[in-house]
């Protein structure tokens, strides 16, 4: 390995390149945004299950895309990057003079859409593998049963091609064979550098105008000043919330969920009975006798597969409350809002 080689690992081989640390950093804080927030409407669902936040919970992928769609347009149109970019000091710039304004619209959209993209074929992977898992509730028909099938087989492949070709460029980038760090980036024909400092002098300038009052005074310039300010909220908040934000993501994240043990679960209490509930729909789907208790309370059979809810501790056929939480988000009895998270299989011997 060259000493210039080497050199561009900390940066300064090239001072118009970010380092791969501050690529891996960008990555990581975009990352750690989204479950940051989910965290702060699951707790307020929590406290007020029954208040108007629990449709924001059951929604929040796609909310939280409308969010994100305002706030990265906001920050590529007047910074030239998105919020975690920029708060790095990075910006995107143009490996090409070809259909400049085109290829800024593509690089807003791939921004927005291609996380959400992948949160939701994530999603949609775990929830088929789920299904296959189940016996005795194979509702699909043979023809969904076939697409399903397929998908199994060829996303885990996708996926890790897609990291394979990804890793491909990120280390080009890292010893100085390619501008372009991602798969994205190349298509884009962009590459990411610090900002400017003509950049940096223009966003001086408009920031100075959210404080003109004869700019707020002109009816048109109203709705972007408002956007612009909305814009720079933002990356103050997240600014001086940067480290919470983070200790949020480790502390959330899928690996320290699935190390919590059953016996971590606070114990529920127990459900009223069908003749003192005052839900007149937890009476008509379940009566607590003891004839009942081996009893699914939504089909009301034989349990199969039994598995509970760690948020109720009520019981239900797998198959049963797996497609009822992912349209619901409540436990059909208690009302408590929880997701297919929640569920833990109990196994009999």
């Amino acid at each position: 390995m060259t000493a210039a080689s080497s050199a561009h690992l900390t940066g300064t081989a090239d001072s118009s390149k970010p380092s791969v640390f501050e690529i891996l950093s960008h990555q990581g804080f975009a990352k750690a945004l989204k479950p940051a927030a989910f965290h702060i409407i699951k707790v307020i669902v929590e406290r007020n299950p029954e208040g108007k936040c629990a449709l924001a919970y059951q929604y929040f992928d796609e909310l939280y895309l409308m969010f994100d769609a305002v706030v990265q347009w906001h920050y590529i149109l007047t910074r030239g990057a998105t919020l975690s970019e920029t708060f790095y000091g990075l910006e995107r710039k143009l490996t090409t003079t070809n259909q400049k304004l085109t290829r800024l619209r593509l690089s807003y959209v791939a921004s927005v859409i291609l996380p959400y993209v992948s949160s939701k074929l994530e999603r949609l992977y775990k929830d088929q593998l789920e299904e296959t898992s189940t016996e005795g509730h194979n509702s699909q028909t043979t023809q969904n049963a076939r697409v399903s099938s397929n998908f199994l087989a060829i996303y885990p492949y996708f996926k890790a091609m897609l990291r394979a070709v990804n890793l491909y460029y990120l280390l080009s980038f890292t010893f100085g064979y390619s501008d372009h760090h991602s798969l994205t980036f190349r298509l884009l024909q962009m590459r990411l550098g610090y900002m400017s400092q003509d950049r940096s002098k223009f966003m001086e300038a408009k920031n100075a105008e959210l404080w003109m009052t004869s700019h707020w005074k002109n009816p048109r310039m109203v709705p972007q000043l408002v956007l612009r300010g909305l814009g720079e909220s933002v990356l103050y908040a997240v600014e001086m919330g940067t480290f919470f934000i983070q200790f949020l993501e480790w502390w959330y994240n899928d690996d320290r969920r699935a190390r919590v043990t059953i016996a971590s679960v606070p114990v529920p209490p127990a459900p009223h009975s069908a003749h003192t509930a005052e839900n007149k729909d937890v009476q008509n789907i379940v009566k607590l006798r003891p004839e009942d208790m081996d009893k699914c309370p939504l089909c009301r059979k034989q349990l199969k597969n039994p598995t509970a809810i760690s948020v109720s501790g009520m019981v239900y056929c797998y198959g049963c409350i797996l497609p009822y939480l992912r349209k619901e988000s409540m436990c059909p009895l208690t009302k408590l809002v929880c997701n297919s998270n929640h569920l833990i299989r109990i196994y009999q011997s």
